[in-house]
């Protein structure tokens, strides 16, 4: 069985592979930060922001991810990787690849719908562009401030692999 280490390295190899010289990389961190775990998006965004490469769009875009269309639109970006709290049946802090088809499926709270609204108005200004969700297993949403230690190592691994596998763009 693969180490949370190896599967973050996994999924992070093949959407580097997918980014050109050219490309224009967005990193969205997306969550409640009084929703316990579902707050690990914007965790990590906060873990990397000023650390990784300048050719790197960073927003922090908490629960309303919808907010920030038009600093998406006018940066213009080639791929897109949001990272948030997801309910997709797995072990706390498990870390998984979700396509936008599925974001329903693993939702944690109310702001899937406005990450498919997001999504949808930024492919129908620029068709080509590539979006990637990395889902961290939430082990709980309650109403509360803090997250969870298993979280909290996903989120640092998570951040750990974005600088190194990133920094360099």
């Amino acid at each position: 069985m693969a180490t949370i280490k190896q599967v973050i390295d996994s999924i992070l190899v093949d959407i580097k592979k997918e980014l050109t010289p050219d490309s224009k990389l967005a990193i969205l961190g997306i969550g409640n930060l009084y929703r316990e775990d579902d707050a690990a998006g914007l965790h990590v965004v906060r873990q990397i922001q000023g650390k990784i490469s300048d050719k790197i769009l960073t927003i922090e875009a908490a629960d309303a991810p919808e907010n920030h269309l038009f600093e998406l639109l006018d940066w213009k970006p080639t791929h897109l990787l949001a990272i948030d709290a997801a309910d997709m049946k797995l072990v706390p802090g498990s870390i998984g690849l979700i396509k936008t088809s599925q974001i329903m499926s693993f939702a944690t709270s109310s702001h899937s719908n406005s990450k498919l609204t997001l999504f949808n108005l930024l492919k129908s200004q620029n068709p080509q562009l590539k979006i990637y969700i990395i889902g961290i297993q939430a082990k709980t949403i309650s109403y509360e401030e803090g997250i969870s230690d298993e979280i909290k190592t996903s989120i640092n691994f998570l951040a750990e692999g974005l600088n190194r596998h990133f920094s360099s763009l």
